[in-house]
């Protein structure tokens, strides 16, 4: 095999780890999903408000995991931002290509997409977690508005106008609609199906079935907050319990990109003989296989499900 040979194969193989991840993202939707469902059998009226939902949702552009990821990060793309984008991707691709010819360049044009996608899922993924993080201190200031006499409007408008820009950001959306005429159950059901988050759907059963059958709110806010609360420290508590299997992982993994690199300024002829000869290319898809297997069998020990 010739290094043009193998450098198509380290290519199919980033293919082969995206693929990986967007089954793993599949898989934790599937999760998701399921929780939605059981608490749907508690509502009657929930197909009006997912449809108004899932329209919030696709209007992004993009596949589904990407809509969502866009959604969560509170970005809303403009054809312009778009073009602009691609035209960098594009511009570094053939600067790259003069440079080290056209291989390299699809390389860089598919790693700075990745990069991009990972940088969009990241920011996600950060902002989505500092909103769960306030999530039960924005419902313990509305059961406390509750317990003072507000109403539920009152209390949502008030306790979202004194929460932190992190919670501000997704409630924004979910408080005009309200002042806008539209139902509360419905408003906190839409922006459950706008992030797709379980504690946003515990949220929304909860509010309709007060309005449906009355009962204090205050309670069954407390209860959920109990809830939020002890799901936060069971995540620290497995997040401090599997510490050293992460460092493990970012160790094992970061040790043979930094050892070839070392070698190939030392010995440039070692790390050739991976690129040029056909035994060293077996070694070296045999030693990204054991890579990429470890990496799915270190996220499987750490992944936390509750």
């Amino acid at each position: 095999m010739t290094g043009l040979g193998f450098l198509l194969l380290g290519v199919l193989a980033l293919f082969i780890m995206a693929g990986v991840s967007l089954l793993a993202g599949r898989a934790q939707r599937r999760r998701q999903q399921h929780v939605q469902e059981r608490l749907q059998a508690l509502r009657d009226n929930m197909p009006k408000a997912a449809g108004v939902a899932r329209s919030a949702v696709t209007a992004l552009p993009g596949p589904q995991f990407l809509r969502l990821w866009l959604t969560r990060a509170d970005i809303a793309p403009t054809p312009r931002s778009l073009g602009a984008a691609t035209l960098a991707i594009v511009l570094t691709a053939i600067a790259v290509n003069w440079l080290a010819g056209p291989w390299a360049a699809a390389l860089t044009a598919v790693a700075l997409t990745f990069a991009g996608i990972y940088g969009l899922w990241r920011l996600a993924c950060r902002r989505l977690d500092a909103f769960i993080e306030g999530l039960p201190f924005f419902l313990d200031a509305l059961r406390q508005l509750l317990v003072v006499g507000n109403s539920v409007q009152q209390g949502l408008l008030k306790a979202a106008e004194n929460t932190s820009p992190a919670m501000q950001r997704y409630l924004q959306p979910m408080i005009r609609r309200i002042n806008n005429g539209a139902p509360i159950p419905e408003s906190i059901e839409w922006l459950a199906q706008r992030l797709e988050l379980a504690e946003l759907y515990m949220l929304a059963a909860a509010v309709e079935t007060n309005f449906r059958y009355g009962g204090r709110m205050s309670n069954v806010l407390a209860n959920l907050i109990q809830i939020l609360r002890d799901r936060a420290r069971v995540e620290r508590e497995l997040k401090a319990a599997t510490a050293e299997i992460r460092f493990s992982a970012i160790v094992l993994g970061l040790m043979p990109l930094i050892a070839a690199v070392m070698i190939s300024f030392i010995k440039p002829s070692y790390v050739m003989f991976f690129v040029e000869t056909e035994r060293g290319n077996r070694l070296a898809l045999i030693a990204v296989g054991l890579q990429m297997l470890g990496t799915v069998v270190l996220r499987r020990i750490m992944r936390l499900e509750f």
